[in-house]
């Protein structure tokens, strides 16, 4: 009996330690004190989740860098219109030197950033039922309070028991094709008034 005692207290203090290195690992900590003085299936155990965290960390290491290198504008904000986080390219695009000043001056989604906030409202409704949109064209202004358009890319991010919780996704400057396809509106129009007067002439 004692001794079923003593391997009992063993076995539960290694796999205390165990459970503090997942723990630290998840909170940021480094992956490489994995327990030592470990045996058995237990060392298995700690090999394989050590494994496991090296793969996470890779994973999580790929992300960051997608994240703050993209070109395009990438985001999370709360269905009440509070950003969540913003990569440097959106930070860029708006006018604000960093993603953490952007973060902290843009506390009100619907006002600060849409030309209209109407157009925000129509998106949260079309991202209710429809969970996903993209290609979503819309006017932010930056802070420079200059009118820039942009591509709109929104997913709706749900929690386990299906009850919405913020949404991500990505977002496009515009600006330079939009006024192009203006412009060439503008041309084609004028064409069409011209090969309609001189038409008229001919006809006369």
């Amino acid at each position: 009996v004692v001794l079923v005692m003593v391997l009992r207290k063993q076995i539960i203090g290694l796999l205390t330690r165990l459970e503090r290195y997942a723990v630290q690992v998840a909170q940021g900590g480094s992956a490489d004190d994995r327990p030592t003085g470990l045996y058995g299936e237990l060392d298995s155990l700690s090999r394989a989740m050590e494994e496991m965290v090296h793969r996470v960390s890779l994973a999580q290491r790929k992300y960051r860098d997608i994240f703050e290198n993209a070109t395009e504008g990438i985001f999370q904000s709360t269905l009440d219109g509070r950003l969540l986080s913003a990569n440097a390219a959106l930070a860029k695009m708006l006018g604000y030197e960093s993603p953490a000043a952007i973060l902290d001056s843009i506390t009100d989604i619907d006002s600060q950033l849409y030309y209209a906030a109407s157009d925000r409202q129509q998106l949260l409704a079309r991202l209710m039922q429809e969970e996903f949109v993209t290609g979503f064209q819309t006017r932010y202004v930056r802070r420079d309070k200059q009118t820039i358009w942009v591509l709109v890319n929104i997913r709706l991010v749900r929690d386990n028991a299906g009850l919405p919780l913020y949404t991500e996704g990505t977002i496009a400057d515009i600006t330079a094709r939009v006024r192009a396809e203006r412009r060439l509106e503008i041309l084609n129009r004028h064409l069409r008034e011209a090969v309609k007067e001189r038409s008229g002439r001919l006809a006369v």
